[in-house]
C-alpha cells in the first residue's frame, strides 16, 4: 500500500460496524505490523506486559523539573529495550517551529553516542499524566531511529511512530491520549475548554492496534486492566477490533507470523520487570528546580521571539457601529412607552455607523504581541513585549501565522549566516583582481 493512501477506503464499508477503522487503515496497520515483527523480532510485542499509567509501573518521585523527566525517560528507554543510552532533557518554554506538531509537548531531538536527547515544553510538566503519553511516544521515536527503521516520508513516519509505540506496550498510554477534552473553571460562571492531541493516527486506529496486540496475548484478566485505564469510546474500540479479528481467516498470529505461543520465552513477573528499572536517588544528587509551575505571562518569553500583529481597526469599530446600534435600539424599542421607535429607521441608523467605523478604522492600527497568553499592545517601534519579554522577530497581520513565521525566520537563519560568511571570500576575489 502507498504511503498516502493508508487512509483510503478501498472497500465498500456499509456493512462494517462504525467502531471499526475504514478496511484500508486496518490493512495498512496489519501490514506495518507485520513488517515491524519481521525486523525487530515478535518477543517485545507479547512477552512483556502492557505499560499501564500507575504507580506500579511508575513508582519514581515527581519533583517537576529536569531530573524528574530524566527519570521517566529512563524508565520509558528501559521497557522499550533500550538499557544501554543515558538521557539528556531540555526543558523549554515552547516546541521548536520545525517540530513534529504530533508530539504534544514531549518529542526526541536526537541520538548521540550512548545518549537519547528529548525536549519537553515547560506546559507539559503541569500535566504529569498527559507527559507520560507524550514521552512514551517520543521514546518509540528513538527506538526506530535507533533501529534503523526510520522512513523518509515525515508524515507517514509521523504515524508509523504511533504504530511502533502501540508494538513496544505503550498503547494504553497513546490511545488514552490520542484525543483528549478537558475543561476546567476559568473564573466566575465561566469553563475553559481544551482539546489535546497525541499523534495522528487518532483514538480508533490506535485502539485497533493496541485490540491487535491484546488479541495476540490473549491474557486472562489483561482485557479488564486495560479498559479500567481507558474511556468508554477507547474500549468500544478495542471490543469491536477483538471481535473482528476472531472472525479472521487464515487467524491474526498466523497472518503476522507469530510462532505457537507454547514456544515464548515466559512472561517476567511485574516486580522483576519494573525493578529492572529501578532508579537509585544518590545523596549528592543536584537540587531539582521545579518547573511545573505557572508562572504566569509575565516574562514568560524572555530571550524568546515573538511577533507584533498589526492589524486595522475597522472591522471592528464597523462592528461597534452596526451591532452596537442595533442592540441599543432593539433595547429603547421595547422599554419606551408612547414612543414609537421605527427598526427600519435604526437599521439603517446602525448600517451608516457600521460604515462610518469601517472607514475611521483603516486610519487606526493597533500593535499586539502574538503570544496568545499575552496579547499586550506594543508601542510603534517596540523591540521588545513589554509584558512577556518576548523579543519581536517581525510583524504578521493574524496570531495564527506566527508559527509559519518562525518556520520561515528559522530557515532563513542558515542561509544569512552562509551569506554573510560568503561576502568575505567576494571581497578578497575583488581585491585579487584590481591587483
Amino acid at each position: 500500500m502507498g504511503a498516502g493512501a493508508w487512509y483510503l477506503a478501498l472497500v465498500d464499508e456499509a456493512e462494517e460496524p462504525s467502531l471499526l477503522p475504514p478496511a484500508a487503515q486496518r490493512q495498512w496497520a496489519l501490514e506495518e505490523l507485520e513488517r515491524l515483527i519481521s525486523k525487530t523480532g515478535f518477543s517485545q510485542l507479547v512477552v512483556p506486559p502492557l505499560i499501564e499509567p500507575t504507580e506500579v509501573f511508575f513508582p519514581d518521585r515527581w519533583g517537576g523539573g529536569e531530573q524528574s523527566v530524566a527519570r521517566l525517560a529512563r524508565r520509558l528507554l528501559h521497557y522499550a529495550g533500550i538499557d544501554d543510552h543515558a538521557v539528556a532533557i531540555e526543558i523549554v518554554e515552547d516546541a521548536p517551529p520545525l517540530a513534529d506538531r504530533a508530539h504534544a509537548g514531549a518529542w526526541f531531538a536526537a541520538s548521540e553516542p550512548g545518549v537519547c536527547r528529548f525536549g519537553v515544553t515547560s506546559a507539559a510538566l503541569r500535566e504529569p499524566t498527559e507527559l507520560v503519553g507524550a514521552l512514551a511516544r517520543a521514546v518509540a521515536e528513538a527506538f526506530r531511529g535507533l533501529r534503523g527503521l526510520v522512513r523518509r516520508d515525515t508524515e507517514l513516519e509521523a504515524r508509523l511512530v504511533d504504530l511502533t509505540a502501540v508494538y513496544l506496550g505503550f498503547g494504553v498510554l497513546t490511545a488514552d491520549a490520542a484525543v483528549r477534552h478537558q475543561g476546567r473553571g476559568a473564573g466566575g460562571m465561566q469553563t475553559q475548554r481544551r482539546v489535546t492531541r497525541l499523534g495522528l493516527l487518532g483514538p480508533q486506529l490506535t485502539c485497533f492496534a493496541l485490540g491487535v496486540v491484546m488479541q495476540l496475548r490473549d491474557r486472562p484478566g489483561e482485557a479488564k486492566s486495560v479498559h479500567d485505564h481507558l474511556r468508554p469510546n477507547e474500549r468500544a474500540f478495542i471490543r469491536a477490533a477483538r471481535d473482528w479479528l476472531t472472525r479472521q481467516d487464515p487467524p491474526i498470529r498466523q497472518r503476522l507470523q507469530i510462532p505457537d505461543p507454547a514456544t515464548w520465552a515466559p512472561p517476567p513477573s511485574l516486580d522483576d520487570f519494573v525493578g529492572l528499572a529501578e532508579l537509585e536517588e544518590g545523596e549528592d544528587e543536584p537540587f531539582e528546580e521545579r518547573r511545573d509551575i505557572d508562572r504566569g505571562v509575565v516574562g514568560k518569553n524572555r530571550g524568546q521571539m515573538v511577533f507584533c500583529v498589526e492589524r486595522s481597526m475597522a472591522r471592528r469599530f464597523g462592528y461597534v457601529g452596526l451591532f452596537g446600534t442595533m442592540m441599543l435600539g432593539g433595547v429603547m424599542a421595547r422599554s419606551s412607552q408612547g414612543l414609537e421607535i421605527d427598526m427600519a429607521m435604526i437599521s439603517a441608523v446602525g448600517v451608516g455607523l457600521g460604515t462610518v467605523g469601517l472607514l475611521a478604522g483603516r486610519l487606526v492600527r493597533e500593535r499586539r504581541c502574538s503570544d496568545p497568553q499575552c496579547g499586550a499592545l506594543l508601542p510603534a517601534g517596540a523591540e521588545v513585549c513589554p509584558r512577556c519579554e518576548g523579543t519581536i522577530a517581525g510583524t504578521i497581520s493574524d496570531p495564527k501565522e506566527r508559527l509559519a513565521a518562525a518556520e520561515r525566520l528559522a530557515a532563513s537563519q542558515p542561509t544569512a549566516e552562509n551569506d554573510a560568511a560568503s561576502k568575505p571570500a567576494a571581497g578578497q576575489d575583488a581585491a585579487s583582481k584590481s591587483a
